[in-house]
């Protein structure tokens, strides 16, 4: 599906609802339509992901700089689909890396549980901060404990990097004390006594 595009000058033609529900994560909302952040019509959602159930308008996150074109949509009717959220089934979910990502440099990079966060992480001065499918995707190839070849580029070993899921730790109190599936394999920091 091509993406619109927009006159220079103008506001991001969001949704009400999409405009926001971006504001309240503190998402620039140009960088968000520079990186392919759309709202869908019921039709645009359905055809994105290829899944002809979907009720209801959705915000869409197209995502670039992988192998093949992927998208996932936040589901307005939460309710009605059962879920808040939908992408292409079958598939891996490759990780959300947004332009702003740089390869070269010591910067260190920021891997985040979701799109939207990467996108308010880039928005408030941590622009190399990759997105991923939820806590249980994005980073490893589906099964394995491999690296997706999309992250490769942005991984070595001069380059610290920082998972931070939050994973629903403060509404899901039996979450509080898991380190999330992305960690696992991760050596624990050690932590000075204060």
């Amino acid at each position: 599906m091509a993406i619109s595009e927009r006159a220079a000058a103008a506001e991001p033609p969001f949704a009400p609802q999409h405009r926001q529900y971006l504001l309240d994560r503190a998402v620039d909302l140009d960088l968000a339509w520079r990186e392919g952040v759309r709202s869908l019509t019921e039709d645009e959602a359905q055809l994105s992901v290829g899944n002809n159930r979907i009720t209801g308008t959705a915000l869409g996150f197209f995502y670039g700089r992988v192998p093949s074109q992927y998208a996932r949509v936040q589901l307005d009717d939460r309710e009605g689909n059962g879920k808040k959220t939908c992408a292409p089934a079958g598939v891996t979910p490759p990780p959300y890396i947004p332009s702003t990502v740089s390869e070269l440099g010591a910067e260190p990079l920021f891997v985040v549980e979701a799109p939207a966060k990467a996108l308010a992480m880039a928005s408030n001065g941590f622009p190399n901060t990759i997105g991923c499918g939820g806590i249980y995707a994005g980073i490893f190839e589906k099964g394995t404990c491999k690296f997706q070849a999309a992250l490769l580029p942005f991984l070595r070993a001069t380059r610290a990097v920082y998972v931070l899921f939050d994973a629903g730790r403060v509404s899901k109190p039996q979450r509080r004390s898991r380190r999330g599936p992305a960690c696992e394999g991760l050596p624990r920091p050690r932590l000075p006594n204060l």
